[in-house]
């Protein structure tokens, strides 16, 4: 994504200003309704405007504006990290879609109905997983980034991403979680947690060969892992300005 860089004989309010419709997608995930967004940026703005003097010069100060966004809206409060029992994650992984023999929504769709199915679904996210989606795969903000903005460690950033992911998958099939989770062995549970790492290739070695060796006998697991992919692949499309994944 490209932003508009620093001028010197830009005023702060014009290039902040620039951030507007990134600042507005992230108070939407926030605000109960469009006019409470919009009063949101409004006073993000004047606040980054009177506090230009604390951003250090750096070419991309969205971490900067939407945590003072973010800490308008909360007002200070903590937000806990949560532990997901692994019965939690196998449920989450059937309603998604795993081991499902219905088909890929995505596979025969044209490419104005995948954005407009992958929108709709997003909308229907809760806040909170419309929130560190649009941060981390529609914004692209890095893991350290987006782990530091919500206050959660990098683990655990990463096991509410994926668990957001797994959501909007299953909001995309519009499928209920089905018996079909008793059927789920540890191996592919372990393959499913897995999944976030290999994505951002920040498994060892080792363990990506097992992943890849278990893909590789189980069909299941394989099918599930494009359409993990596919859905990383097509988040950034929801970006306000436009920009198409890579």
């Amino acid at each position: 994504m490209e932003y508009l860089p620093a001028q010197e004989d830009l005023s702060a309010a014009a290039r902040f200003a620039a951030y507007r419709p990134a600042l507005l997608a992230y108070a939407r995930c926030l605000a109960a309704t469009a006019s409470d967004a919009e009063d949101l940026v409004q006073a993000t703005l004047l606040a980054a405007i009177e506090n230009a003097g604390q951003l250090e010069n750096h070419n991309d100060p969205r971490p900067w504006l939407f945590t003072i966004l973010r800490n308008r809206f909360h007002r200070g409060a903590r937000l806990r990290e949560t532990v997901i029992s692994e019965a939690e994650w196998a449920d989450l992984a059937v309603s998604a879609g795993w081991a499902s023999p219905l088909p890929d929504p995505f596979a025969q769709a044209a490419s104005a109905e995948r954005t407009q199915r992958l929108e709709a679904a997003f909308l229907a996210l809760d806040g909170e997983d419309r929130e560190i989606l649009l941060l981390r795969d529609i914004e692209e903000m890095s893991g350290p980034q987006t782990a530091a903005l919500l206050g959660l460690t990098l683990a655990a950033m990463k096991s509410r991403l994926h668990r957001a992911r797994l959501r909007l998958l299953a909001e995309i099939r519009h499928a209920p979680a089905a018996s079909t989770a008793k059927s789920l062995e540890m191996s592919c549970l372990e393959v499913l947690q897995c999944l976030p790492h290999y994505a951002d290739q920040s498994l060892p070695p080792q363990a990506k060969a097992a992943v890849e060796q278990h893909v590789a006998v189980c069909q299941a697991c394989a099918n599930f892992g494009r359409r993990y992919a596919d859905l990383l692949q097509s988040l950034p499309s929801l970006s306000p300005d436009g920009k198409s994944g890579a």
